[in-house]
């Protein structure tokens, strides 16, 4: 397919779709799953200190547990890395 995108600057700018063979497909495939994995440990260690640190000021940490775990669920979603749900983080008021 071929065709043009008008740009904010109202460039017209071409462009050409390409398919991709299998092995392309799984590269990308496994590149998006591994930036979902990172992004994933990235957010699980910004709360360790909320749920693990000895001195936390938290009272109810339940919602940060099940945050937490709807983290580590996100690669069991059905269309991972495809379609990924994000779970939302509770409040933190410290």
């Amino acid at each position: 397919l071929l065709g043009d995108v008008t740009s904010p600057l109202q460039e017209n700018i071409p462009w050409v779709v390409v398919d991709l063979t299998e092995e392309q497909i799984a590269e990308r495939l496994a590149g998006a799953a591994a930036q979902a994995r990172q992004d994933r440990n990235f957010e699980l260690a910004m709360t360790d200190g909320i749920v693990c640190a000895p001195d936390s000021t938290v009272e109810d940490k339940a919602p940060w547990l099940e945050y937490r775990q709807a983290l580590r669920d996100v690669t069991n979603q059905p269309n991972f890395p495809k379609e990924i749900y994000w779970p939302t983080s509770p409040n933190y008021k410290g």
